[in-house]
């Protein structure tokens, strides 16, 4: 099992500590993701693990604008819209594969 696997496993169970500790010891974790596509972000998401989403948030996971689409998160979705008007015709051009 990759170490990534492992940490979405974590996620998903809602091992705080463990998820904390495995980002700690290789930062490169935070934001990876599966073979599939989820990364411990989606795992805590969908899996309704509030406490593990705040232990990302305070390792420093960075929402952008797209994860934060993924995540049906639309207030930060909005603030990158407002932020950055380019980021909507860029999203546009992504899905219509232009």
């Amino acid at each position: 099992m990759q170490p990534v696997d492992r940490l979405v496993a974590a996620a998903l169970l809602g091992r705080v500590s463990e998820v904390q500790h495995m980002v700690a010891a290789d930062h490169a974790l935070l934001p990876a993701r599966n073979m599939f596509g989820p990364g411990a972000v989606h795992a805590a998401h969908y899996g309704g693990q509030d406490a593990v989403l705040d232990a990302l948030s305070e390792l420093g996971l960075a929402v952008d604008g797209f994860l934060a689409a993924e995540l049906g998160r639309s207030g930060q979705l909005r603030e990158v819209l407002t932020a950055d008007p380019g980021f909507a015709m860029l999203s546009c051009i992504c899905r219509l594969g232009m």
